[in-house]
């Protein structure tokens, strides 16, 4: 239909009222008025269009669907999100109430992991090498992979994940895996002016790699670890190991320190750690001929700050067979005497780095 309420009517036909006007296929015809109805049109039409200009308000049911679509409902008991549940009546006064209730607390969010944990993480080999690798070679590739890491985290050696990887791998390493021969290697030392030897296999800024080898009745000194941790493992022989740590520097120079560990150990290989802190300083009397691996995270360097200190051990007094309590506090006085030459001795394992 099409509605123009200027369209002529056409000639002869009576004048109707003014209003709007209908264009039909019989010509031009008025729209009825509401109430009305056309020529032709039954009662109950006329009456279903007539109520049709009344705004929707006014129809009946109206005011009902209205409200149950404008004012907000609680949900009922149980009411689950994404649940199909049952239309609930309104609470009306109790709305109030539902608005002021809490908001329900979010749990805590999990710790997150050290950010050398997830460097660890990322760059760690498998956590134990096949069987027909060298257990030296593995743990060589473990340091080399870990170098970015522990060059940029301080404390990555500290690592929990590293520890127990380190140790892992120490476990496995024997002194034949390291071209060690006991008999041959010390022999050498025994009845000779230096009875310790040293032999080098990787020195870098991340890393010193290395073992002791010392003939019965050999010592070295009481001496620290500033900054650096150090992973050893005793490969044969045996040693009284004591280790102190220290608690406050004295004004003299030096520590006063609490006993960590007065042990022997040997002849049974066995792993050590020790850290910036907890057991730094420490001696070892070798009881019968030893090879020890040492292993430091980051090596000694007087122009980064870590310097090899040696002290005196307030044990050295004390009767044979008497031994402190651990934790008992010594003051320990740093010397400037005393240190442990050692001999360089060639090594006979597999390389640090793999031959290019």
């Amino acid at each position: 239909q099409i509605f123009n309420r200027c369209a002529p009517r056409p000639t002869g036909e009576p004048q109707q009222d003014a209003g709007m006007t209908q264009a039909t296929p019989q010509g031009i015809m008025p729209l009825r008025r509401p109430g009305e109805k056309f020529a032709g049109q039954s009662s109950a039409t006329a009456q279903v269009s007539a109520s049709f200009p009344r705004p929707i308000e006014q129809h009946p049911g109206a005011a009902q669907a209205i409200a149950q679509i404008t004012t907000p409902q609680r949900p009922p008991r149980g009411h689950r999100a994404g649940a199909s549940q049952p239309s609930a009546p309104s609470t009306g006064g109790r709305q109030e109430q539902w608005d002021r209730r809490k908001p329900r607390r979010m749990p805590a969010a999990a710790p997150l992991a050290s950010e050398a944990s997830m460097a660890f993480a990322n760059a760690m080999p498998a956590p134990m090498p096949a069987a027909d690798v060298c257990p030296a070679r593995a743990l060589f590739d473990f340091i080399r992979s870990s170098t970015p890491t522990l060059l940029r985290h301080k404390s990555a050696a500290a690592d929990p994940q590293f520890v127990r990887m380190m140790f892992s791998l120490l476990d496995r390493v024997t002194a034949k895996d390291l071209g060690m021969m006991p008999e041959e290697d010390c022999m050498c030392l025994h009845n000779h002016p230096v009875p310790v030897g040293f032999v080098r296999i990787h020195l870098g800024p991340e890393a010193s790699v290395g073992i002791f080898v010392a003939a019965k009745g050999a010592k070295i000194a009481m001496h620290d670890h500033p900054n650096m941790y150090v992973f050893g493992r005793l490969l044969f022989g045996r040693i009284r190991l004591t280790a102190y740590t220290p608690e406050e520097p004295l004004a003299e120079g030096g520590y006063s320190a609490s006993l960590y560990q007065d042990d022997v150990v040997g002849p049974e290989p066995a792993n050590f750690k020790l850290e910036p802190v907890l057991a730094n300083l420490h001696e070892l009397v070798v009881l019968d001929d030893f090879a020890f691996l040492n292993i430091s995270l980051p090596p000694y360097s007087d122009t980064c700050g870590r310097p090899c200190t040696y002290y005196t051990a307030p044990h050295a007094g004390m009767p044979p067979g008497q031994k402190a309590a651990k934790g008992e506090r010594f003051k320990l006085f740093a010397t400037s005497s005393g240190g442990t030459p050692a001999q360089g001795m060639r090594y006979h394992g597999p390389r640090y780095r793999p031959d290019p």
